[in-house]
């Protein structure tokens, strides 16, 4: 079969959802991967990411349940009295 330069294929829209700049660079620019250092610190850089993603994540979580447990005690005061 024979391959169209406008095809996407899955490995690039696999490499363009995990990162952006490196699907830029390689099948946009034609530009090979570097060295290992830098692919090592790319791999540092998305797993840094990744961590402060989850820490906002449950950030966001407990400031809903503070903000609902607040609510719940204003509508019951409100109630009560």
């Amino acid at each position: 079969m024979a391959k169209h330069s406008e095809w996407v294929t899955a490995s690039e829209i696999g490499t363009y959802v995990y990162c952006e700049e490196a699907w830029r660079l390689t099948h946009g620019l034609k530009i090979p991967p570097g060295s290992v250092r830098a692919l090592r610190r790319g791999t540092e850089t998305h797993a840094a990411w990744q961590r402060v993603e989850r820490l906002t994540a449950r950030l966001m979580r407990a400031a809903l349940i503070v903000a609902g447990l607040a609510l719940a005690g204003i509508l019951l005061r409100a109630y009560l009295s």
